[in-house]
């Protein structure tokens, strides 16, 4: 259970990242 919330937040924290790139382009 726990590495998959290590990977669960992994995910979001990259999400937040492709979004932020695109929100600065």
């Amino acid at each position: 259970m726990e590495k998959f919330t290590i990977k669960s937040q992994e995910a979001i924290q990259n999400a937040q990242r492709l979004a932020d790139r695109k929100g600065h382009q």
